[in-house]
């Protein structure tokens, strides 16, 4: 049970396109637990995004502004009384609400789910799944040094008041890569009312794989694989999230369904009929579709280290892609019944995780 919240919450949401971002996803879903005590801002983002948050505020009773100049918004947000200002660190929104908070003289809550410069040091990332933009900005990143590319971002960090990490993953390279010390971890929440187990039919076995983000976290060579093998088994194959490698790299098969653009409760309804769900991702220490598919009662094939994956009875950690193939046979054969048992199994492990531990988490943090 959430105690009643004494501040009144601010949750920056700019620069985005999808309804269902991964991380618009944290700040929406806390908005939703604080109801009228949370302002969600919107600043530049797509039509769709604002009509779904409005739809959202409707029901939950917390309170939308939105608007593209950045005093009207201001004075706005300092009308209401706004005593944290929340963003996550991803740098044209770090930016601006940095220049908010300063004009409303709120205190400014960062919460650290991007980690600016981590793709010049790392070769976990696919380029060729990148958009010509994101290409150029990391090929231009790359050969900087990575003190270089960080410092504005550590300065910013510097000067907030509060710094949260999404994971501990993420906190360990706020201390180690960027010097920044932060009051702790909170894990993104999950809407565990609406990914809930659903009544679906099953009347074969399904797997559901992941394709990963836009972020070029996932080898494509790898999903071919998985689906070459789940095909010859005669599985039926879901696909979800990153276009681009489906449209280049996998072929029209007649067990396979590429999903696009589905709200919660439909998606709710793939986790609920698929046998298990494979989430291949190379830097995604807590990726929110494991976690998800969790909640529907479907065990997980990810790679190591997946923080909310540390029972075998909730799925497969994998450590390469060899592992991960192997894994996934594995789980054909133990998973190809629905067992009632294992699914209640996923569903506890998520509840970990869900809109009100992790909105209490948050509260303790901010010492509420």
């Amino acid at each position: 049970m959430l105690r009643k919240c004494t501040m009144n919450i601010a949750f920056v949401i700019a620069y985005e396109q999808s309804p269902y971002a991964g991380t618009v996803r944290p700040f929406i879903n806390w908005a939703k637990a604080l109801g009228g005590n949370s302002i969600v801002v919107t600043y530049k983002c797509s039509n769709a995004l604002e009509a779904y948050i409005r739809n959202i505020a409707n029901q939950s009773g917390f309170t939308v502004l939105s608007n593209n100049d950045i005093q009207k918004l201001s004075r706005e947000l300092k009308q209401n009384h706004v005593d944290y200002l929340f963003s996550d660190d991803y740098m044209p929104r770090l930016i601006l609400s940095s220049k908010i908070g300063k004009i409303i003289r709120s205190k400014h809550v960062v919460y650290a789910q991007i980690l600016r410069g981590m793709h010049s040091i790392s070769k976990s990332f696919y380029w060729e799944l990148l958009d010509l933009r994101a290409k150029a900005i990391y090929s231009a990143i790359s050969i900087l040094p990575f003190k270089f590319v960080s410092h504005s971002y550590i300065n910013l960090l510097k000067r907030t008041d509060v710094v949260i990490a999404n994971s501990k993953f993420t906190s360990l390279m706020l201390s180690l890569l960027y010097g920044i010390e932060h009051a702790g971890v909170v894990y993104p929440p999950i809407d565990t009312n609406v990914f809930t187990p659903k009544e679906v039919e099953k009347d074969h076995i399904q797997v559901l794989i992941y394709l990963g983000s836009n972020a070029g976290d996932t080898n494509p060579k790898l999903v071919q694989r998985l689906v070459e093998i789940l095909s010859k088994k005669s599985v039926k194959i879901h696909l979800l999230g990153n276009e681009i490698i489906y449209k280049k790299y996998i072929k029209q098969r007649d067990n396979l369904v590429y999903h696009k653009g589905l709200a919660d409760e439909e998606l709710a309804k793939i986790y609920s009929k698929a046998n298990f769900t494979i989430a291949p991702q190379t830097l995604e220490f807590f990726g929110l579709v494991p976690v998800e598919s969790l909640s529907c009662g479907t065990p997980v094939l990810t790679r190591y280290p997946h923080e909310a994956l540390h029972e075998e009875t909730v799925g497969q950690i994998a450590y390469n892609d060899k592992d991960l193939i192997a894994k996934a046979e594995q789980m054909l054969i133990e998973h190809n019944i629905t067992d009632k048992k294992i699914r209640r199994k996923c569903r506890e492990v998520a509840m970990r995780f869900s809109i009100e531990r992790s909105t209490l988490d948050l509260l303790k943090i901010l010492g509420m």
